[in-house]
C-alpha cells in the first residue's frame, strides 16, 4: 500500500473528534469484527455517546453495521482502516484495552455461550495477562489439534510457553513448562518438524531431571523415542524408549508403561524384530487393561491394532484376529478418526497376510483402505520415506506379481 494512502487515512483518523477517535481505536483492539456488547463493556462512555459516535463513524465510512440480531455487530470498512486505527494507539493503552477485553469476554460468556478460547488467548497475550494467556493458549492448542489444525496448535502452545516465561519460576510453572513441551510434540510431529520437536523435548528433559520428576521424565523419554524413530534413528529410539519403560516399571505407572511399550514396539517393528515387538505390545495391552486413564484411549486401541498386525507377520493369525477385532470394536464405539482408521488398516494387514480377502469385501468392514495399495512396508509407516527405498522396491515387485495374477 503506498505510503501516501496510509498518510491520508492516518490524517482522516486524526481529524476525528477526540471521543470518536478513541471509540474507533477501542473498536480496533476488539478486532475486525466488533460486537456491540464488547464495545460497550470497554469503551467507558455513556450509551448515548456510544451510539452517537458509532453513527458518525458509519457516516464517515470508517465502520458499517453487519448484523442486528441477536446483537448488533460492526466491522471496519477496510482492513487498512483497522490496521491504522490499532497502530495509532499507545502501547500501554492498547495493552490495557486487551486486558479489559479478557475480563469482558469472561463476564459475558454465560450469556453468549462458550467464548472461543482462541479469542481469549489472543487478548490475554496482548494484554499481558500472563496466567490467563497460559491457560487459554493451552486450551486453544488442544482445540486446534483436535481439529487437525496442527500449525495453529503449535502457535497456540508456543504462545502459552512464551507467556509462561513471564510468571514467577517455581515448581508449578516448571512442571507446566514440561507439560507444554510434551503436548506440542504431537502437532509438530504431524507437521514433520522433528528436529524442532526434539529440541523442545531436550529442554523438557533437562527441566524434569532438574526437578527430579521421574514421572514426567518418563513421558519425555517416551516422546523422544517416538521422534527419534520417525527421524530414522532406531538405536537412539530404543535407548530412550527403554529408559522410559524402566522408569514406568519403577514408578508403577501403567499409563506410561502402556505408551512406552507401544512406541518401543513400533521401533522394533521397523527393524523387522516382530517377536520383540509383539512382546512389547502384549505388555502395552496388559498395562492398558490395568489402567483407567481416559486420555489414553487412543493408545489402548492402537496397541491392540498394532499387535494384530505384528502377530499376522509372525503367522499367529487367530490371536492377531482376536486383538484386531477387539481394537476395531473399541474404536467403533469411541467413534474416533485416527484409531478407527488404524484398527481397520492393521486388521486388513492381518487378513492380507493370511490370504483371507473375504472379510475385506464384507459390509461389516466398509473402510477398505488397505486395498488401495500393498502395505507390506508402507502400511506401518515405520521409517521415513527417504530411508525406505528397499520397501518401495518390494512394493513394485508385489504390484507386478499381483498384476500378473489379475488381482
Amino acid at each position: 500500500m503506498p505510503a501516501t494512502v496510509q498518510a491520508l487515512l492516518a490524517a482522516r483518523i486524526d481529524r476525528l473528534p477526540p471521543e470518536e477517535k478513541r471509540l474507533l481505536q477501542t473498536a480496533a483492539v476488539i478486532g475486525t469484527e466488533v460486537p456491540l456488547p464488547l464495545l460497550q463493556a470497554i469503551a467507558e462512555v455513556p450509551e448515548a455517546t456510544l451510539h452517537r459516535g458509532l453513527a458518525h463513524l458509519q457516516a464517515a465510512e470508517f465502520l458499517y453495521e453487519t448484523r442486528l440480531f441477536p446483537e448488533p455487530e460492526y466491522t471496519f470498512k477496510h482492513a487498512l482502516t483497522h490496521e491504522m486505527a490499532y497502530g495509532s494507539l499507545l502501547r500501554e493503552r492498547r495493552r490495557g484495552l486487551h486486558a479489559c477485553l479478557v475480563e469482558a469476554l469472561e463476564a459475558i460468556a454465560p450469556e453468549r455461550g462458550a467464548e472461543p478460547v482462541e479469542r481469549l488467548a489472543h487478548h490475554a497475550l496482548r494484554g499481558a495477562v500472563w496466567d490467563k494467556a497460559v491457560t487459554y493458549g493451552q486450551q486453544a492448542g488442544v482445540r486446534a489439534h483436535d481439529h487437525a489444525a496442527f500449525r495453529e496448535a503449535v502457535t497456540a502452545f508456543e504462545q502459552a510457553l512464551q507467556a509462561l516465561t513471564h510468571l514467577p519460576e517455581n515448581g508449578d510453572t516448571l512442571r507446566l513448562a514440561i507439560d507444554l513441551r510434551l503436548v506440542v510434540e504431537r502437532p509438530l510431529s504431524a507437521l514433520g518438524e522433528y528436529r524442532r520437536c526434539l529440541a523442545l523435548l531436550g529442554e523438557a528433559e533437562a527441566l524434569a531431571r532438574g526437578l527430579d520428576d521421574r514421572a514426567r521424565l518418563g513421558q519425555v523419554l517416551a516422546g523422544m523415542a517416538n521422534i527419534l524413530r520417525q527421524m530414522g534413528d532406531p538405536d537412539g529410539a530404543i535407548a530412550a524408549g527403554q529408559q522410559a519403560l524402566e522408569l514406568a516399571a519403577a514408578l508403577g505407572e501403567s499409563t506410561l508403561q502402556m505408551r512406552a511399550s507401544y512406541l518401543l514396539a513400533q521401533v522394533y517393528t521397523g527393524i523387522g524384530d516382530f517377536g520383540r515387538a509383539a512382546e512389547l505390545l502384549r505388555q502395552s495391552v496388559e498395562a492398558a487393561d490395568r489402567g483407567s486413564d481416559r486420555p489414553s484411549t487412543d493408545v489402548r486401541i492402537q496397541s491392540r491394532a498394532w499387535l494384530a498386525y505384528t502377530l499376522g507377520e509372525l503367522g499367529a493369525f487367530a490371536e492377531g484376529r482376536h486383538h484386531g477385532e477387539e481394537a476395531l470394536r473399541r474404536a467403533t464405539r469411541e467413534g474416533q478418526g485416527t484409531p478407527l482408521i488404524m484398527a481397520y488398516s492393521r486388521l486388513g494387514n492381518l487378513y492380507r497376510a493370511q490370504g483371507d480377502l473375504a472379510p475385506q469385501t464384507s459390509p461389516k468392514f466398509p473402510l477398505r483402505i488397505w486395498l488401495a495399495k500393498p502395505t507390506l512396508c508402507r502400511g506401518p509407516n515405520i521409517l521415513p520415506r527417504t530411508r525406505n527405498r528397499s520397501c518401495r522396491s518390494k512394493r513394485r515387485n508385489i504390484n507386478g506379481k499381483r498384476a500378473g495374477k489379475g488381482l
